[in-house]
């Protein structure tokens, strides 16, 4: 697992967390990913986390992602995670408040 923070405003970033096939397979054994914000590097304490974002690429997308990355290519390896994005309402997506599931979460 990956995690990748960029900034989107002068005080709040986003996170990428970019799961692998390992990831999956343990998650699917009621594993969790657990990712702890506070362990990002000093420029990230102060500011704000706005989103964040969960991918899951292909093993390939994976390799062309962590290349771009170390590679100082942020744009590109963001333009691979969020390539298949689309806003479908039919399927549940929606921008309504959150809702809590639960008497005691």
């Amino acid at each position: 697992m990956m995690q990748l923070p960029v900034q989107i405003s002068a005080n709040g970033y986003m996170l990428f967390v970019i799961l692998e096939p390992e990831n999956l397979r343990r998650m699917a054994e009621n594993d969790p990913a657990i990712v702890y914000p506070h362990r990002l590097p000093g420029p990230w304490q102060g500011l704000n986390l706005d989103e964040i974002v969960l991918c899951a690429p292909t093993l390939e997308n994976f390799a062309k992602v962590r290349s771009l990355l170390t590679s100082g290519k942020m744009r590109e390896g963001v333009e691979i995670l969020m390539g298949g994005f689309t806003y479908r309402p039919e399927l549940g997506d929606n921008d309504a408040p959150y809702r809590v599931v639960g008497k005691d979460l």
